[in-house]
């Protein structure tokens, strides 16, 4: 797989528009862990959107890349924690 420096762009610029510091002039660089989904997400369709501009991705709708995320997306399932004494 090509990636370029479009795409690389492209996610950077998708991350950027989802931080507290560059959005609200305040909070941290990075957006917060909890929001990761929804951000990755986005990521994910920009860049896609950049692969089909550079042509190394096969053009597709917006609603047929939201599909192709959704179908390949990893959700993490954790057991729930129990401290346990030594």
């Amino acid at each position: 797989m090509t990636i370029s420096l479009n795409m690389l762009m492209a996610a950077s610029q998708a991350l950027a528009a989802h931080s507290p510091q560059a959005t609200l002039e305040r909070g941290g660089l990075l957006p917060a862990v909890e929001d990761i989904g929804e951000i990755s997400r986005a990521i994910a369709l920009a860049t896609a959107r950049a692969a089909q501009q550079d042509g190394v991705a096969p053009q597709a709708s917006d609603d047929e890349l939201h599909a192709a995320i959704e179908k390949t997306f990893w959700e993490a399932q954790y057991a729930p924690y129990k401290r346990a004494s030594f």
